[in-house]
């Protein structure tokens, strides 16, 4: 209840419940309303303020993931062009020690 006096609550509407039911001749009250004091407590909905907190949250998460990736993808670049720059260095150290027993220029791989 919104507002007003707060004269009534779940428990006085269980009881006041279960005397009509008693009175209209049932004996099992519990085949036709629920005790409330029975009842498991009623998991607390988070604030407005703590929805947006979680949120953000979960946004900085996803942007952080995708730099992770970004820098994941960079690395993989530097290690191809690492590994490209090395068959280069060997293809021309094997040209230079070509060129050295020939006596003569010699090209290997693109020119």
């Amino acid at each position: 209840m919104k507002g007003g006096l707060r004269i009534v609550n779940e428990q006085n509407m269980y009881n006041l419940g279960a005397a009509l039911v008693r009175s209209m001749g049932f004996q099992n009250v519990d085949d036709y309303l629920t005790n409330p004091a029975n009842m498991p407590p009623q998991q607390q909905q988070p604030s407005p303020k703590e929805q947006a907190d979680l949120m953000e949250a979960q946004i900085k998460r996803q942007e952080l993931e995708i730099k992770a990736g970004e820098l994941q993808l960079k690395a993989q670049k530097i290690q191809q062009e690492y590994e490209k720059l090395q068959v280069d260095s060997s293809l021309k150290q094997q040209e230079l020690n070509l060129e050295r027993e020939q006596n003569r220029a010699v090209a290997i791989g693109a020119t």
